[in-house]
């Protein structure tokens, strides 16, 4: 199947079910609980380990908070800051972290704030408006990438900016008249490639190299009659993990994850559920690539609560094979064969300073990821 390409001119605390049936015994030693994989997933953490940085050794499910990132208890910050991080071109040796109600004189404010490998401060600068995206550094490293709105208003113009690492405005575009949400990546030429809430939700924008504005844009076949949600480049920059949105609300996303070249070529389906009989009752969300480009993580079911009568429930994360098609996803039957791995962690002891236990072993909270060396 293939997408359409066309040129364009220049214009949460924590809370939810108990563990599935898949629960892996605790131990007290550094057994692995996910075979066959390597490396770390670096997190902003939730429950009593919220406003922290974490890293989980993918192998073994183990989370170490690292030290001097309690950034809620920063005198520097509001008291109502809201933090997002990122790490730097699938590296986990520099940290880009955006900051919601920065300066605690003015919550009208935010910041970005550059992290080296042990999460110290390196450099900050402050914006005058509400930076409502995760802030990305540029696969070179000498720019960063955002969306904002200024003026204190949902309703106000939403940007999307390209600045150095010292503040200097270097791009912008107009992306909508009010709230945008925009999932947007770096490609390792410079150019930023982007989804968007607004205008054509069936499209994929890509910008020029180090601008924020957009060249061209690839859409999906008249066959696909939906939008397209989260999205993730692949580290060497020629295929998008995408996903295809049935229904969103507060609560959750009904969608599927598809893979396509960035040309337009080769557009297949990932993976699906063997539990559902439809899209509409699909809920695989939050894609991410690993640093080595051969797997996708995952991110399975869960639903938002609206109240402590009604908390919700948590999700199950997978690594898919980045080359899978039509990859079944069952944390609730083992005897579905599958490529994909369930990743198994103790977050809810490590984050609640609790000892080891099989609560929430098999799901993930509900919090970001990525996944880096």
């Amino acid at each position: 199947m293939l997408l359409v390409l066309s040129t364009v001119l220049a214009a949460c605390g924590s809370s939810g079910g108990e563990g599935g049936g898949n629960n892996v015994s605790p131990s007290a030693s550094d057994n692995p609980v996910n075979i066959g994989l390597s490396g770390q997933v670096f997190s902003v953490g939730v429950g009593s380990g919220r406003g922290a940085l974490w890293k989980m050794n993918l192998n073994t499910g183990r989370f170490t908070k690292i030290p001097g990132t309690n950034w809620e208890e920063d005198d520097d910050y509001h008291n109502l800051a809201i933090f997002l991080l990122s790490p730097a071109a699938y590296e986990g040796n520099e940290f880009i972290l955006r900051v919601q109600n920065c300066l605690p004189s003015d919550t009208g404010t935010s910041c970005v704030v550059t992290l080296d490998e042990n999460a110290i401060k390196t450099k900050q600068f402050v914006l005058p408006g509400r930076i409502n995206s995760i802030v990305k550094m540029s696969r070179d490293r000498r720019y960063v990438a955002l969306t904002i709105q200024y003026g204190g208003s949902i309703t106000n113009d939403t940007w999307l900016e390209i600045y150095d690492r010292d503040g200097k405005l270097v791009s912008d575009d107009r992306v909508g008249t009010t709230l945008v949400n925009l999932s947007f990546e770096w490609l390792p030429d410079g150019r930023l490639v982007y989804s968007s809430s607004a205008g054509d939700e069936r499209s994929i924008y890509f910008t020029s190299p180090y601008s924020a504005k957009v060249e061209r844009q690839l859409t999906l076949p008249e066959g696909q009659q939906r939008t397209i949600g989260e999205i993730s480049a692949s580290p060497d920059g020629k295929q998008i993990v995408l996903s295809l949105v049935a229904e969103a609300n507060f609560a959750s996303t009904k969608a599927i994850p598809w893979v396509v070249n960035i040309d337009g070529t080769n557009f297949r389906q990932l993976a699906f559920d063997p539990h559902a009989d439809n899209l509409e009752h699909t809920r695989i969300n939050k894609t991410k690539w690993s640093y080595d480009g051969r797997w996708i993580l995952l991110k399975y079911g869960g639903v938002i609560g609206g109240s402590l009568a009604n908390p919700g429930t948590l999700g199950y994360l997978f690594a898919v094979p980045s080359d899978g098609i039509r990859v079944p996803l069952s944390p609730y039957d083992a005897t579905i064969e599958s490529t994909a791995i369930q990743i198994f962690s103790y977050w809810s002891a490590a984050f609640n300073e609790q000892a080891d236990s099989t609560r929430n072993i098999d799901r993930w909270p509900r919090m970001d990821y990525d996944w880096v060396p």
